[in-house]
């Protein structure tokens, strides 16, 4: 059996619309280790809002 893992990005202030406007600007090395320890081990990946 697999474990189905969700991540979202959400500002401080709790927005999560359009993170592309708020999210990339901030993406530093930090950032992308946090997001390796969450996604580095997967061998499957779903991303988007409409997977279907």
């Amino acid at each position: 059996m697999r474990k189905i893992v969700a991540q979202l990005f959400v500002s401080v202030d709790g927005v999560v619309e359009d993170p592309h406007l708020w999210h990339f600007p901030y993406f530093n090395d930090e950032t992308g280790s946090a997001v390796d320890a969450v996604h580095g081990s997967e061998d499957t990946l779903i991303l988007g809002r409409r997977t279907g």
